[in-house]
C-alpha cells in the first residue's frame, strides 16, 4: 500500500521498525541487569557478537536499544525456525544499495552456521531496515535564545528568572539604553550571535516594534536562521527558553507556538475550525489494534486533561487510513495523525518516536491548543507522564500509578539537581518504571539483592550519600523507603547513564 501510495523510504523504514522501537525505547530499561527481558543467554551473546562485528563493518555505531531490537526478533526466528517472512510488498523496496544491506546478509551467514537457519531474502530486507533504523544519529545543536530590550537589566533580569526555573543557559540578554539607534541595536545582537556561531538557529525576543525586523537583517548579514518576536515578557522568555532546549526542536516549530502564547493557564483553542464537521486525530499502526489502542487511550487521557473531549480519535490500520483518505476528510475535520506513518493528508504528522518526546508535546499543543497542563520546572512531556501510569497499570498491585508518579518524579528530580545531570531525556521513562517497580518491591518484600564487587565502595560513598537523601522524599511521602540494594541498582541506572 504505501509503495503504491509513494511513500518514501523513510516511511517505509518507520512503519517497519516504529512497534519494535517504541517498545524497545519507551518501555524497557537500557540496562539488561535491571530488566526480565525473558531472553535466552544464548542469543544475547550472539547478538552481543553480531554488534561487535557490524559497528566495525559499518563503521557506525549502533543504539541502545540494539540488543534487544535485534535479540527479540531472531529469538522469534530461532524458536520458529520452520517458519520465514512473507511480505511480497518488501520485494519492491530496494535495499541492496543500503550499507546495512551487507550487514543483513553477515547476519543470515552466522544463523546459518551457529543455529542451522537459512532465512529467505524478505526477511534480508526487513533486518536491513531494522539495521537502519538502530544506528545511532548525530544530535541536533541547541536554538539560542536572545531577549533584547530598552532599560536598565530588563533583559538580563528576565533571562535569570528562566535560567534559574528551567536550569538551562542556551539564553542570552542584551541591554540597551532607551535612546540607541535601531542600526546600534542590531549591531549589538549581532555580537551575541557571533559569540555562540554553533546554534543551530536564533530565537530573538525584542520589546518593541522597531526591532521586529532586526531578525531578518541579521539573518542575511550572519547567514544563520533568526526569527523575531516582539512584546516579550518573562513568561514567554520562559517557555521559549524551555521549548528551544529540547534537543530535536525545530526554530519555526517554536516560532509559530509561541506566537499565539499569551501566558501560563491560558485557556483557548488554537486549532482552526472549519465547518461542521467533527474534529478528529487519528491513531495509525500496522494493525489498528495493538499500538492503536494503547495510543487512543493515552490520546484520550491526554485530550481530557486539555479540556478538548471535542475531539474524537479514530483508530486505523496502514490499510484502512490509504484506502479510506477521502472518506475520512469528507467525514472529519482532521486535526492531525499520529503513527507508524503519515498517511499523506494535507495535516501535521506527528510519529511514534516524536510523540513521546518534548518536539512531540510542543507539536501536539500548538496543533490541538487547550488548557494543556503546563510544567514550568521540568521538561518532562505529559504523554511520558501518562505513558509511564498506564504502563504501570499492568505491573503494580499496591500502589497508584496516578499517585506514586509524581512522586517518584520529585525523586529523581531531586537527583538530577544533586548530582548536576544534563537531562535524562529518552531515559526517563525506563527510570519513573524501574523506581515505581523497586518500590512495589519493598511494599512487598520482594526486594533484589545487588551482590557486585563494588557494593561495598558504593556504600561507603558520598555517591550514595546522595541516593539516601533523595531516598527521604519516597519516606515522607509513602513512608516506605527504598533498601539498600534497590539504591545501588538505581546508581548503576543512573550514573552509568
Amino acid at each position: 500500500f504505501m509503495l503504491e501510495q509513494n511513500f518514501s523510504d523513510t516511511d517505509i523504514n518507520n512503519y517497519i521498525t516504529s512497534e519494535i522501537n517504541q517498545y524497545i525505547d519507551l518501555r524497557l530499561p537500557k540496562k539488561l541487569e535491571h530488566v526480565d527481558h525473558g531472553l535466552p543467554n544464548a542469543t544475547l551473546v550472539f547478538c552481543q557478537s553480531l554488534k561487535n562485528e557490524l559497528e566495525l563493518q559499518l563503521n557506525k555505531e549502533f543504539s541502545h536499544g540494539f540488543l534487544l531490537s535485534l535479540g527479540y526478533h531472531l529469538n522469534n526466528i530461532i524458536q520458529k525456525r520452520t517458519r520465514s517472512r512473507t511480505n511480497t510488498w518488501i520485494r519492491h523496496y530496494r535495499v541492496d544499495n543500503l550499507e546495512e544491506y551487507e550487514s543483513a546478509l553477515t547476519i543470515k551467514k552466522r544463523l546459518y552456521k551457529e543455529f542451522d537457519i537459512d532465512i529467505n531474502d524478505d526477511e534480508v530486507v526487513y533486518l536491513t531496515i531494522l539495521l537502519a533504523s538502530l544506528v545511532v544519529r548525530e544530535r541536533d545543536k541547541h536554538i539560542h535564545v536572545i531577549v533584547a530590550t530598552h532599560g536598565d537589566m530588563i533583559a538580563s533580569n528576565m533571562v535569570d528568572i528562566a535560567k534559574i526555573l528551567i536550569a538551562e543557559d542556551n539564553i542570552s540578554a542584551v541591554n540597551m539604553p532607551l535612546d540607541i539607534r535601531p542600526n546600534q541595536a542590531i549591531a549589538q545582537i549581532k555580537q551575541t550571535i557571533t559569540a555562540y556561531s554553533n546554534a543551530k538557529g536564533f530565537l530573538l525576543l525584542v520589546d518593541m516594534g522597531s526591532l521586529i525586523q532586526a531578525g531578518y537583517l541579521l539573518s542575511q548579514e550572519c547567514n544563520v536562521p533568526v526569527r523575531t518576536l516582539d512584546m516579550v515578557s518573562t513568561p514567554l522568555v520562559i517557555e521559549a527558553l524551555r521549548r528551544s532546549a529540547l534537543l530535536d526542536a525545530d526554530l519555526d516549530d517554536i516560532y509559530l507556538s509561541l506566537q499565539h502564547f499569551k501566558g501560563y493557564g491560558v485557556s483557548e483553542h488554537n486549532a482552526v475550525v472549519t465547518g461542521n464537521k467533527p474534529l478528529a486525530v487519528l491513531a495509525i499502526c500496522s494493525s489498528g489494534e495493538g499500538i492503536a489502542r494503547k495510543l487512543k487511550n493515552l490520546l484520550s487521557s491526554v485530550l481530557e486533561e486539555m479540556n478538548r473531549k471535542d475531539i474524537h480519535i479514530i483508530n486505523l490500520s496502514v490499510e484502512e487510513v490509504l484506502n479510506t483518505k477521502h472518506k475520512i476528510t469528507t467525514e472529519y475535520q482532521v486535526l492531525l495523525s499520529i503513527g507508524v506513518i503519515n498517511p499523506g493528508l494535507d495535516v501535521p504528522y506527528i510519529s511514534l518516536p516524536d510523540f513521546f518526546s518534548p518536539k512531540g508535546e510542543l507539536t501536539f499543543q500548538t496543533i490541538i491548543g487547550g488548557a494543556f497542563p503546563v510544567m514550568v520546572e521540568n521538561k518532562n512531556p505529559v504523554t511520558l507522564t501518562k505513558l509511564a501510569e498506564q504502563y504501570l497499570q499492568e505491573f503494580l498491585t499496591y500502589l497508584n500509578p496516578k499517585k506514586i508518579v509524581p512522586i517518584v518524579m520529585l525523586f529523581l528530580q531531586q537527583l538530577k539537581e544533586q548530582r548536576h545531570f544534563d537531562e535524562f531525556g529518552s531515559n526517563l521513562l525506563n527510570m519513573i518504571v524501574h523506581t515505581c517497580v523497586a518500590i512495589e518491591r519493598s511494599v512487598r518484600n520482594e526486594t533484589i539483592t545487588y551482590n557486585k564487587l563494588n557494593r561495598e565502595a558504593y556504600l561507603m560513598s558520598e555517591l550514595f550519600k546522595i541516593y539516601q537523601k533523595a531516598n527521604e522524599i519516597l519516606e515522607d511521602k509513602l513512608d516506605v523507603k527504598l533498601n539498600d540494594d534497590e539504591l545501588l541498582f538505581i546508581i548503576d541506572m543512573l550514573e552509568k547513564e
